[in-house]
């Protein structure tokens, strides 16, 4: 695999992630308003994709692993608790609180991600990348249409702030299962599911929600859109952890503002809808954002090359020297990023590692 080739497949794999995703809420939406209950569409969407997941693991011979987990196994069910509270936590917010205020509170998780990286991990963001993230998301309010008016606070707004809190964990939680324990995402994919199937289950019959089923027919529809949620679902699991393998959290949050702009174009094709020219002007803000971080990102990077180079090899005067061992030092996160798991060859063994 040359260098090129795995750049255009990074390129597509975040591509993927967004479309598939974008698929899943409109299967996810169409199925709650056929439900009249998000417990029972939850329930309905984790159950068909367990049933991909099973072959899946199956196909890359992974079953057995399932049961060999040990200490690891809690962290795995806590990643699926997490999953299922970022749903919960959604909901309540959105039976109590205004649907607007909800939407923007929950593309928030791109913040606490950023705050996350610098409190916890000591990992410095430069003022481009927080301007460039701020920028993309006043664009996302542009595209979902969300006005002034629209957006009032409540106290049970503070729902859907938990709720993008619980997925920023949990994308930090996977990935460190992931990177310190060398669990393979097929797996923690499958626990995931398998705990937040369980989770609504319960949840549908504590509040009752399971009687709502029995007006529910089986018709080929229900099960053609269960059958491509449960799809969808399997496939954000693949995506969204083998992108959370390459990059930083914080950029993986970054690229699933796109969302929005995917969703746009689902609706121009299936149903026939217009872009108006705010939505227009926020898509045009957000590839300004985005351009900003790529811009900033491929400077760091080519810095921190340079600096790597002149500090290993002596390439630079003495006076200059401990200039270079300060910005080597600034940069090592970067460094690792670029000179290890972009480098091909050990790129090429991480993609194995992935992909079984």
């Amino acid at each position: 695999m040359d260098f090129l080739h795995f750049k255009a497949k990074k390129v597509i794999d975040i591509v993927l992630m967004d479309v598939v995703w974008a698929a899943y809420y409109i299967a996810s939406n169409w199925m709650v308003a056929k439900t009249s209950s998000p417990f029972v569409t939850g329930m309905i969407m984790r159950a068909s994709a367990l049933v991909f997941l099973i072959i899946y693991v199956l196909v890359k011979k992974e079953f057995r692993d399932l049961f060999k987990q040990g200490k690891v196994t809690w962290l795995l069910f806590l990643i699926g608790v997490l999953g299922f509270t970022t749903d919960a936590f959604a909901n309540i917010g959105l039976k109590f609180g205004s649907i607007s205020t909800g939407t923007v509170l929950l593309k928030t998780d791109i913040i606490m991600a950023n705050l996350i990286t610098i409190i916890v991990f000591k990992q410095k963001l430069h003022v481009n990348e927080w301007v460039g993230s701020l920028i993309m998301l006043g664009g996302v309010v542009l595209v979902l249409g969300v006005g002034s008016k629209d957006f009032q606070f409540n106290w049970y707004d503070l729902f859907f702030i938990a709720s993008a809190l619980s997925v920023t964990i949990d994308a930090f939680l996977i990935k460190h299962v992931r990177t310190k324990y060398g669990t393979s995402s097929d797996i923690i994919a499958f626990y995931n599911n398998f705990v937040v199937l369980i989770l609504f289950t319960l949840a549908t019959f504590i509040s009752q929600d399971f009687r709502l089923m029995k007006n529910l027919e089986a018709t080929y529809p229900i099960f053609l859109v269960a059958l491509a949620g449960g799809l969808a679902q399997t496939c954000i699991y693949i995506f969204y952890y083998i992108n959370l393998s390459r990059m930083a959290v914080w950029k993986v949050k970054l690229a699933l503002l796109f969302i929005p702009i995917i969703s746009l174009i689902f609706g121009l094709i299936i149903y026939h809808e217009t872009i108006t020219w705010l939505q227009g002007l926020g898509i045009g803000i957000m590839l300004i954002g985005g351009a900003i971080v790529v811009v900033h990102i491929k400077v760091k990077k080519h810095r921190a090359i340079l600096a790597h180079t002149a500090y290993h090899l002596d390439a630079i005067p003495n006076d200059e020297h401990a200039k270079a061992r300060e910005l080597a030092q600034d940069e090592m996160a970067e460094i690792e990023e670029t000179l290890g798991i972009e480098d091909p060859e050990k790129m090429e063994e991480n993609e194995k590692d992935i992909n079984g």
